[in-house]
Parts: structure tokens; sequence; C-alpha cells
């Protein structure tokens, strides 16, 4: 009877480690997901999106609180940068979009826009994160309505749209500069 039991035991406990491991996981690849992930899974944007017309928008500026429109950029490239300030990877991603932001060269072809998602806190101290570390780029107020739109499931998401309104680059991980770059020159070219 013992040696049942703790047949029993050893059994449950492998079951909830494996549980843990997977929810571990899960929460760990919400903002640290690859593309041949999302693939697999048939949760990647780009599938869904590449393009065809950018999902139209209208959301609230954080600092201003102003509607402020995707149809507003056409003629630009527009680079949206979906984020949330508990995410590590968004964290990294956003340090990359002010060196671009305060690039002159690129300020007449290219509109950042980023759009701050699934913050436990109010936008007041979303706005002191932004300021402390003086991001000087747009910050949207996200919704679920533009998740849903986008196909967001992950972050940092990073979407490229064309100066014509196309959805060129869909991608749900952290990007470098070197890489940024190398799209915005793509998006400029298509």
């Amino acid at each position: 009877m013992k040696g049942k039991w703790m047949v029993w035991l050893q059994g449950l406990l492998a079951v909830v480690a494996l549980g843990g491991l997977v929810v571990y996981g899960l929460i760990h690849l919400e903002y640290e997901a690859k593309p041949e992930v999302l693939n697999v899974l048939g949760l990647n944007p780009v599938v869904k999106w590449k393009g065809k017309p950018a999902p139209a928008f209208q959301l609230k500026s954080l600092r201003t609180s102003k509607p402020v429109a995707l149809k507003n950029f056409r003629g630009k490239v527009v680079l949206l940068d979906f984020w949330a300030s508990w995410c590590p990877g968004c964290r990294r991603q956003l340090k990359v979009l002010q060196r671009l932001q305060d690039d002159k060269s690129l300020r007449k072809k290219l509109q950042i826009l980023t759009i701050n998602m699934k913050e436990s806190v109010p936008p007041k101290a979303v706005l002191g994160f932004v300021q402390s570390r003086q991001y000087t780029f747009p910050v949207l107020l996200g919704t679920e309505d533009i998740v849903k739109s986008y196909g967001i499931w992950f972050f940092p998401a990073m979407v490229l749209v064309s100066p014509k309104g196309q959805v060129v680059y869909t991608g749900a991980e952290f990007h470098t500069e070197k890489k940024v770059r190398e799209l915005i020159q793509r998006a400029t070219q298509g």
C-alpha cells in the first residue's frame, strides 16, 4: 500500500512540476517570443498582414490626450511599436527607438508611434516612466481593439507600414538598431 501511495505522489509532483514549467514558459514567451515559435503556433501576425492595408486606428496620445490617427502619416514609413513598461524586451526596444527618433536624417521619411499596452498602472505612471527616460517619440494609449485588429499576442511587437499604407513587416521580438534601419530602408524603397 505504501509503495502505491509513493508512486501516486511522485506522479502528482511530476505533473505539478511540468505544469509549472509550461506556465513559466508561457509567461516568458509573451515578451520573448521568436517569430519561428509564433509561426509554429500560428500566432505570427506577419502571415495575416504582410502586403495588406494596415488596419486604421485612432488612439489617444499619452502626453496630450488628443486623438492620433494612422491615416495622418500617409506618405511616410510608420513604425508601430507595441510595448509595456514591465516587459524587459520592450524597455530595450524603446532605447533603440529613441536613437532613431533622434536621427535627423530619418525625420522626413519615418514616423515612430509607440503604443503602450497591458499596464496595471494608470497613464500618469506610464507618463512618468516615459519622461524619466527622456523619450521624445509619440506614445499612444493602446486598446484591446487595436490588439485584436493587428493580431498582437506578444511584446515587444513591431509593425512597419509603407508610405502607401501597406504592412511591410511585423515581428514580435527585440529588434536591433541595425535591423530596424534595414527594415526602414526596405520599406521606403518598396
